[in-house]
């Protein structure tokens, strides 16, 4: 194991960079922080490409990771370069870009499952991160974001995932409007989740249904054409004077409603 001191070390000056967007993409990787993602990354079988851990966490690290990987142990001022955490576990490591699980395509038409999950200008990481989160949990197919979405390699968007970005299969689609059209034309009825109690209930919709739902911007939602093009819209029933529910919490509930019936079997 390679110990380093200097925080103007060129590999710690390269992984420093990957806070950055622009550096992620010329670099194809990204950070992340904490055993329990590195615990993730290594069962997934993503590629690992560093380690930087504090001395009293380096033998941990060496546990969990493939034979072969570097693994280094640094001070904690070169550390603090690292990390973007508050109250970080002294572990922070570098990750190839998942390119089979996570692409980039122009338009988007679906897959064999009966269960997708669109998002629309969802812009803070956190958001994106807890429904990379659900979407795991509940089982909900493809999850399809727009170009303009929070990036899922930001830090704050892996840690909110919890580790489940190493399992979803996510689609980030150039022409998000002519994904929704496609995902109609090859049979699948998709559904702008809206404030309107015309709409349909997400209980409502057969378990068996080839459905898509969108879920829309934090504070605009979701763009009239966008929801016009889906087709069909559904609402989530909530007290009287509740004005909405977050995004995140919008988009779980219509997940949980969609996977129940087979949730309840297993």
């Amino acid at each position: 194991m390679i110990r380093i001191t200097s925080r103007s070390n060129p590999i710690i000056s390269e992984a420093a960079q990957l806070k950055d967007r622009k550096y992620r993409e010329i670099s194809r990787a990204f950070m992340c922080e904490g055993i329990k993602l590195l615990r993730e990354a290594a069962l997934s079988g993503a590629d690992i490409r560093w380690v930087f851990a504090l001395p009293e966490k380096a033998s941990e690290c060496e546990r969990l990771v493939s034979p072969g990987t570097s693994i280094y142990e640094v001070t904690e001022p070169v550390f603090d370069k690292l990390t973007t955490e508050k109250s970080p576990e002294g572990i922070v490591f570098a990750v190839e870009y998942m390119e089979k699980l996570h692409r980039t395509e122009k338009v988007y038409g679906g897959d064999e499952k009966n269960n997708a999950v669109l998002l629309c200008s969802v812009r803070d990481p956190g958001n994106v991160g807890t429904m990379i989160r659900s979407a795991a949990a509940f089982g909900a197919g493809t999850l399809i974001l727009s170009g303009d979405c929070a990036d899922i390699y930001n830090p704050r968007t892996i840690r909110a995932s919890m580790g489940a970005v190493f399992r979803q299969k996510t689609v980030v689609c150039e022409e998000f409007g002519e994904t929704v059209s496609l995902l109609r034309e090859n049979g699948w009825n998709v559904y702008a989740a809206v404030l309107d109690k015309k709409s349909v209930t997400p209980d409502s919709i057969p378990q068996d249904e080839k459905a898509a739902f969108i879920i829309g911007n934090e504070g605009s939602g979701i763009p009239a054409e966008i929801a016009e093009a889906a087709g069909h819209t559904v609402y989530i029933p909530i007290c009287d004077g509740a004005e909405s529910l977050n995004a995140a919490a919008a988009a779980a509930v219509i997940m949980y409603e969609r996977s129940r019936g087979r949730i309840l079997k297993k």
